[in-house]
């Protein structure tokens, strides 16, 4: 148990240090990005988060309850396989839209001038009004996402022993870390553009990680107390990869798909960087062990 809480101790500085370093590049820099080149941001972050969603998390779930039936000499019992994965993307997309409810509840602020015509012109109303989304929902969602992160790292570093740096999916664990770069970017970017202040963009993007070190410790000790509970990990990777979903579909896409004045050649670059982050996604899917 102490070498589990030992690997949680180096992890964490991982997944610390590496979005801080590649964050601090581009404050350190003053690598600016316009309203253009964030939205091919965006678009990078959508394709990499929907593909690890789906073909990363999704696929690792259910190699895991496959993998369970197979120690115990069952044949995969598919009824369990479908209700825990569905159930977790069910958990996790519930989650993203009664958090959404919650924001725009307390914000207190309704459809005006509605438009049947206008995509959901009253949802993303700070396209009128850019003092609505000084909090933005896509950094409240990934601030909420590194807490499940954060659990899920726990249950990688117990199912892999108690060896020093020892990471049986090491593939995961590298997708965690880039997914992670990705997101600090993303989150230093939005607070940049709405507040234009870089050193408290830089440290609120880069603390937001900081809630994942006492979630991985959190996660090891439920692991450690409830082994038998085999279907818990592959739950709460669905339920992950259901926010995630509900992120890049509500909060990310939006901020490149109303872009209307774009010319030809900025559709033409996006569609690159969606294209990229595809296939990082299912590169980084790819690289794993069972």
């Amino acid at each position: 148990m102490q070498n589990l809480y030992l690997n949680g101790l180096i992890i964490s500085a991982i997944i610390f240090v590496a979005p801080f370093i590649v964050t601090l590049l581009f404050y350190g820099f003053k690598i600016k990005l316009n309203q253009i080149k964030i939205t091919y941001l965006y678009a990078f972050v959508t394709g990499l988060l929907l593909v690890l969603s789906i073909f990363g998390f999704i696929h690792e779930s259910y190699m895991l309850l496959k993998d369970h039936f197979a120690n115990v000499n069952q044949e995969p019992n598919m009824i369990i396989v479908v209700s825990v994965i569905v159930s977790g993307v069910i958990i996790g997309v519930c989650f993203g839209i009664f958090t959404k409810w919650i924001y725009f509840y307390k914000t207190k602020k309704q459809c005006k001038n509605h438009n049947q015509n206008i995509h959901g012109e009253c949802v993303y109303e700070e396209k009128e009004n850019p003092k609505f989304h000084d909090k933005l929902m896509s950094i409240i969602f990934l601030f909420i996402h590194n807490i499940i992160d954060g659990i899920i790292l726990g249950f990688l570093l117990h199912n892999s022993g108690e060896k020093i740096l020892h990471i049986e999916n090491l593939g995961l664990l590298i997708g965690f870390v880039l997914h992670l770069i990705a997101t600090t970017i993303c989150i230093y970017y939005i607070n940049l553009l709405k507040t234009n202040r870089r050193h408290n963009s830089f440290w609120i993007s880069v603390s937001s990680n900081l809630i994942i070190v006492p979630f991985i410790f959190v996660g090891i000790a439920i692991t450690y107390y409830s082994t038998s509970v085999y279907w818990l990990f592959p739950f709460l990777l669905s339920s992950t990869s259901g926010s995630l979903i509900f992120v890049s579909l509500m909060e990310f896409i939006p901020e490149f798909i109303h872009k209307h004045h774009l010319c030809t050649k900025e559709w033409f670059y996006m569609m690159i960087f969606i294209t990229i982050g595809i296939v990082s996604g299912f590169a980084l899917s790819l690289i794993h062990t069972h």
